[in-house]
């Protein structure tokens, strides 16, 4: 992956829980809500946003990423990562790239419409 290590935040987070917030370049928002209970010890956890990733082919297109570390499932509870991307149609696209989906939202159970935004649970 490319990371935009320039917008990385990293934050000590301990047995009282947390928010860590990193705001890639694009200005899409990875806010990791870490609850109460889910770490033992204060841990440093990293939020570093994604602009590429090799491998993907046509017609899929990198959206949104971030990488957390450290690596591996270290919260005993789940700890979910909203992201929110935001995007405007401009003169470019038209009523029909509207009606196509072309700007649609994240397809997710949990995904708001009108806020373009997702919620994902890593457990």
């Amino acid at each position: 992956p490319v990371r935009e290590a320039a917008h990385a935040t990293t934050a000590t987070v301990g047995p009282a829980g947390g928010t860590i917030v990193a705001t890639a370049a694009t200005g899409t928002t990875y806010t990791l809500t870490i609850p109460r209970g889910a770490l033992r010890t204060p841990t440093p956890i990293t939020l570093t946003p994604v602009t590429a990733l090799s491998g993907l082919a046509p017609p899929l297109d990198l959206v949104a990423a971030v990488q957390g570390a450290p690596a591996g499932p270290p919260f005993a509870l789940p700890a979910p990562l909203t992201v929110v991307e935001e995007r405007s149609a401009g003169p470019e696209l038209g009523a029909d790239a509207l009606r196509s989906g072309a700007l649609a939202p994240w397809s997710a159970s949990s995904a708001s419409t009108p806020a373009k935004s997702v919620t994902l649970t890593r457990s």
